[in-house]
């Protein structure tokens, strides 16, 4: 920077006018679930004062009990899935695992397109 023209600030007079609102009605719970999804993620037990103190201080926005809970939920929903998610492919779940054991006694195609055809059926 000794060839350059550069300039420093040393004091300004200028008032500072910031908003002092706490109740920000953009910040909805989807948008602060994405926001706080890596801290969730990496402590699914995180505790709901702990969410609105970091929301306090990053955003100076306030966050009540319920919209915490709603945002922290919303979260885990998305890292981990719904229950309903994970029960509709409990049969493809259940195909995998008995291929897998039967695999060995009856090697070949044909045992895989059985249990597949079974797995997709409605009733056995």
């Amino acid at each position: 920077m000794k060839r350059e023209d550069t300039w420093q600030l040393t004091s300004c007079y200028k008032r500072h006018t910031c908003s002092k609102a706490t109740k920000i009605g953009i910040m909805s719970s989807k948008w602060l679930s994405k926001a706080f999804m890596k801290k969730i993620c990496e402590n699914p037990k995180i505790k709901l004062e702990t969410l609105i103190r970091k929301a306090h201080s990053k955003w100076n926005v306030d966050l009540t009990k319920t919209k915490a809970a709603k945002v922290k939920q919303q979260a885990l929903d998305e890292i981990n899935g719904t229950y309903g998610e994970q029960y509709r492919r409990i049969h493809d779940y259940a195909a995998e695992h008995l291929y897998n054991n039967f695999r060995k006694s009856f090697p070949g195609v044909q045992l895989k397109m059985m249990i597949w055809k079974a797995a997709k059926a409605t009733y056995v």
